[in-house]
């Protein structure tokens, strides 16, 4: 039989009582790997739900009956938990660098389940939305092509004379040559383009070029140069457009919510700035066009 607590004090003495109390406070307090909690490092639970987005971040959501890749995903976890506590071992967690690039990395999944949040809300697309958006960008469905460039990469410059042969040039060669005359440095290799990545604007302007002359595209700190050399039509049409239209559809719509929100927190924010790195006036920012020109 087994006697209680009460009756083990009676004829016991007092220290043996509390070393037993503690002993059974102690094996109540271990934790122990059940239930919602699949495994204990050290202390720390490992639960079920870590596991499972362990799982969907390596895209296999599906694996949940699969024993040996839980098996796995579970020792990723614990691998990284314990790398990870080397790494606090040696205060790399107290460090700036550290605490800056937390609260980036923080921020950022922060926006990321938000626009996740926000995207489900958003008004799906109409059979007619998307049926309109594949007739109004043939480069990206009908007439999509992959092309293959030979490309010129250059900094940005003002020097006239440059500019002048970038305006006029009829092949890559006389680009080339005037920048080697000059000494100025640049890359060429082959690149790929694929029209659907393009604005509809560059991709109908390269299509309009006279075979062989090239194209200029300009950003903000750089040329390039670009001649198509080989087209390899590729069209996407019928039933395999519509789920690309209406997923990069849906993300434009996404990205117009998520830019509508912020200039509205932006106008209610207070924002102080040091001197010297206040934001340009909206009326002097003028970014570069990335529509193809002859300069």
């Amino acid at each position: 039989m087994h006697q209680s607590l009460a009756g083990i004090a009676s004829g016991t003495p007092r220290s043996a009582v509390i070393a037993a109390c503690s002993l059974l406070l102690l094996a109540a307090c271990e934790k122990q790997p059940e239930g919602q909690v699949v495994a204990v490092m050290d202390g720390q639970e490992i639960t079920l739900q870590e596991l499972n987005q362990e799982l969907s971040d390596a895209n296999m959501p599906n694996a949940s009956d699969d024993k040996a890749i839980r098996k796995s995903a579970l020792q990723n976890i614990i691998d990284r938990k314990l790398v990870a506590d080397l790494a606090r071992e040696e205060a790399i967690d107290e460090t700036p660098e550290y605490i800056v690039r937390e609260q980036r990395m923080k921020d950022s999944l922060l926006i990321q389940m938000f626009a996740q949040k926000v995207g489900r809300a958003l008004k799906q697309p109409t059979p007619e939305q998307v049926s309109q958006f594949i007739a109004q960008n043939p480069n990206k469905f009908e007439q999509r092509a992959l092309l293959l460039v030979d490309q010129i990469r250059l900094s940005m410059t003002q020097d006239p004379d440059v500019v002048n042969v970038l305006r006029n040039a009829k092949t890559v060669a006389d680009v080339e040559q005037m920048l080697a005359s000059k000494g100025l440095r640049f890359e060429r290799g082959e690149v790929q383009f694929d029209t659907a990545k393009l604005p509809l604007a560059v991709a109908e302007k390269i299509r309009s070029l006279p075979a062989g002359e090239p194209f200029v595209i300009p950003t903000a700190t750089s040329y390039t140069v670009n001649h198509v050399t080989a087209t390899k039509p590729t069209p996407v049409t019928g039933d395999a457009a519509k789920p690309i239209a209406l997923a990069e559809l849906q993300q434009r719509a996404l990205k117009q919510e998520l830019q509508n929100r912020m200039n509205a927190a932006r106008a209610k924010a207070k924002i102080d700035y040091q001197k010297g790195l206040e934001p340009p006036a909206a009326s002097a920012a003028a970014g570069a066009s990335a529509a193809p020109s002859k300069q």
